[in-house]
């Protein structure tokens, strides 16, 4: 069985969580270098399908530099992702503590779009982040933000003006699955592109968290984004994330609902795509997490209906010797009803908080017109950062 490594990882895991912790110093002022490596090893196979694709890579490998001035009032960071397969510009921003609580943000950055996609991927307790975030992101963009995160009070807010497109193809690529539009990766400095018209989007967060030390701790949010002039077939005309989380000892579930609604292209109105997070996560010692994950996007019926009218219409208005190319283009345009993700993980820290290792095993449905598609996938990784 391909993924009987990722088995016998997940089992071993748990044990390292007895580990002696390494002593951390605090960061340096000034100038920090920041550094993100993963070597990750997946094996996925389809039932009743492709044979077995084992895959060793580095997934990511992002070098970097933090700045504080003026007592901490001031701060920025610049952060390059340079793997063998790629060389991207990831973040590039400034930020200015206008009161010792509010503070503004300028540049490149993710777009603060629920507490999920807000943390770090070095923190995930899975190898990766879930399906949801694919359509839903938020993802690196130009633009401003205002906010009082780390605020020491029980609630939390942003609003941020953005120039409403991804400059990254990982995230935040709306409804462009549905139509079989490929979304192009604009933060890549081998072929560098001009920046997209910008049309404005704006996003709002508010959150609310109980006393830490409550024995049982609740954390409520909500995320919404507007964009007032969304690109055809790619961008949410609007976006909803409700989330909840409720942590009881070493124990934490945590829910995120997703609404998005996009202009129809040729039928006129909105169409609706929708998703859903659930992950309950434990901890054993003080260093390794066990977790469970669902998640699930599924589209609309007029989304997908839409999508198979403009696929038609573009493959018919195509030249005669270009139309085969043009209907394997768009062959999945409308056809994919849902997503759905079941996975087992585990996360441990092998020194410290700069050495880790992740394992999981997951199950993927594709729901299609022509039938399901299950994939059955395991991968693990060794993940360095500080």
């Amino acid at each position: 069985m391909t993924v009987r490594p990722i088995l016998s990882a997940l089992t071993l895991l748990p044990l390292l969580a007895s580990l002696p912790a390494a002593a951390q110093s605090p960061p340096p002022a000034g100038l920090t270098p920041t550094l993100a490596a993963q070597l990750r090893f997946s094996a996925s196979e389809v039932l009743d399908g492709d044979a077995p694709s084992p895959l060793l890579e580095v997934r990511r490998l992002r070098v970097g530099l933090r700045a504080s001035a003026l007592a901490g009032r001031l701060t920025g960071a610049a952060v390059l992702n340079a793997t063998p397969s790629a060389l991207e510009l990831i973040d590039a921003w400034g930020e200015y503590a206008l009161t010792p609580t509010l503070r503004l943000r300028a540049g490149q950055f993710k777009q603060p779009f629920t507490a999920y996609r807000m943390r770090s991927f070095t923190e995930l307790a899975f190898v990766d982040w879930a399906i949801v975030t694919r359509p839903f992101g938020g993802e690196r963009q130009l633009g401003f933000e205002l906010h009082d995160r780390g605020a020491p009070r029980a609630t939390e807010f942003s609003v941020g003006l953005w120039g409403g497109s991804t400059v990254r193809a990982a995230h935040g690529q709306g409804v462009a699955a549905v139509y079989a539009e490929a979304v192009e990766n604009l933060s890549d400095l081998r072929a560098l592109h001009l920046p997209d018209a910008p049309h404005p989007e704006v996003t709002g967060r508010f959150a609310w968290r109980s006393p830490r030390a409550a024995p049982v701790r609740v954390d409520l949010g909500l995320s919404a984004s507007a964009d007032l002039r969304p690109a055809e077939a790619r961008d949410l005309r609007a976006a909803v994330a409700p989330e909840a989380a409720v942590s009881v000892g070493p124990m934490r579930l945590e829910l995120t609902g997703y609404l998005g609604a996009s202009d129809l292209v040729d039928a006129g109105g909105l169409g609706l795509l929708g998703g859903v997070l659930a992950e309950l996560q434990g901890r054993v010692g003080d260093r390794a997490v066990i977790a469970f994950r669902y998640a699930r996007v599924q589209a609309g019926d007029g989304l997908r209906a839409d999508a198979r009218a403009r696929a038609a219409r573009i493959v018919g208005a195509a030249a005669p010797d270009q139309q085969p190319s043009m209907q394997r283009r768009y062959a999945d345009a409308g056809r994919v009803a849902y997503e759905q993700e079941l996975a087992l993980g585990a996360s441990v820290r092998l020194v410290g908080a700069w050495l880790s290792a992740q394992a999981d095993l997951g199950w993927l449905r594709t729901a299609r017109d022509a039938g399901d598609r299950d994939e059955l996938r395991g991968r693990a990784q060794l993940q360095l950062a500080y």
